[in-house]
């Protein structure tokens, strides 16, 4: 009776962590990770017209979605911008003439 009970306890376990394993891939690819762009790529993706939304935080970065991710890339993006003379609000002003559907947002943290 006891080597199936400890059967039975590591056939338990064994499906917990396959479970636990299969959760974390479909996880990851519901959300994904974003992929860190230049920010003069950005530039491109924005006058393209393949901006689904974007972020801004006070830090500099900027975090997004791209309406069609390139081929092996993730459709979330990330860019460190260093707004030289060119603040969050006039990128979003130029974000939203080129990409009017885009949700765009700012957040001071």
């Amino acid at each position: 009776m006891g080597n199936y009970a400890n059967l039975r306890y590591f056939a338990i376990f064994f499906s917990l962590l396959i479970l636990l394993v299969l959760g974390f891939q479909f996880c990851q690819g519901l959300g994904g990770y974003a992929t860190r762009i230049e920010y003069s790529d950005f530039l491109k993706e924005v006058d393209s017209a393949n901006i689904k939304s974007v972020t801004f935080y006070s830090t500099g970065r900027i975090y997004g979605e791209f309406k069609n991710s390139t081929a092996g890339s993730s459709s979330k993006f990330e860019v460190q911008a260093l707004l030289s003379g060119e603040t969050a609000y006039t990128l979003s002003e130029k974000i939203r003439s080129r990409n009017p559907d885009a949700k765009i947002s700012q957040i001071n943290a």
